[in-house]
């Protein structure tokens, strides 16, 4: 995944899935018999994040509070504006330097629970949200792993994994399934200024790659670093 490599062709590594859709994070988003394209446009300090389909309709959105303290929700928002998820990070404290050399990770949150039982896991106003995956980063690792919360606490599921290619922003992603199948290509639009540009698998739950991807970044993100300093999840450089 080194700067400057090339992007696979989609009808070369995107794989459609046959998960059910009825259990995506959101509902309703993907397309089962043909790819579905999003683009969204980079993080940039507390600037509102908004996916939207090949159509420019904002199927998602997220909105960075500044000063937020650390640890706070990032929420995710559907077309209507209601509250249908959310981004947390795992960690207590705020990351140091060091951090770099320990495994971090975020937690995705969305309206379903993951398993039978499982508790309320955040409120976000009147609406009760559930821990659904978690994305974990590794040291020194571009390549991040998402597992499902299966109960007792842990989470041994592994759902999808997602790769960064180090380079100019907005940064490029490939999102591979469990097996290993392709999931997703993230490259850059056309447009300027240039936004993610997503390819989803047909089939694909598009609200949890969108969600894992950002969750990437995030973890990147929060700790500090000679050139970006402390940004958390409510400030930052660009995607």
């Amino acid at each position: 995944m080194g700067c400057g490599a090339s992007l696979p062709k989609p009808d070369d590594f995107l794989v459609p899935s046959s998960e059910d859709g009825a259990q995506h994070l959101v509902p309703g988003l993907s397309k089962r018999d043909e790819r579905m394209v999003v683009r969204m446009n980079p993080r940039k300090g507390g600037k509102p994040i908004i996916a939207e389909d090949s159509q420019g309709k904002a199927i998602l959105s997220f909105q960075f509070e500044q000063g937020a303290a650390f640890g706070s929700p990032i929420l995710m928002r559907d077309s209507n504006d209601a509250v249908v998820g959310a981004l947390k990070t795992a960690q207590r404290v705020q990351p140091t330097a060091l951090s770099g050399w320990e495994e971090t990770s975020f937690y995705i949150y969305g309206l379903c629970p993951a398993y039978d039982s499982q508790q309320v896991g955040l409120k976000a106003g009147s609406v009760d949200l559930y821990r659904i995956a978690k994305v974990t980063r590794k040291p020194f690792s571009t390549t991040v792993t998402v597992v499902r919360e299966d109960g007792g606490g842990t989470q041994t599921k592994l759902l999808m994994t997602c790769s960064n290619k180090i380079g100019f922003y907005p940064l490029r992603y490939i999102c591979r399934a469990a097996n290993g199948t392709g999931l997703a290509i993230v490259g850059r639009s056309k447009e300027r200024p240039k936004r993610h540009e997503f390819t989803i698998a047909p089939g694909a739950d598009v609200a949890m790659v969108v969600c894992v991807t950002l969750a990437h970044k995030l973890l990147d993100d929060e700790i500090p670093s000679n050139n970006t300093g402390a940004a958390g999840a409510s400030g930052g450089p660009s995607m």
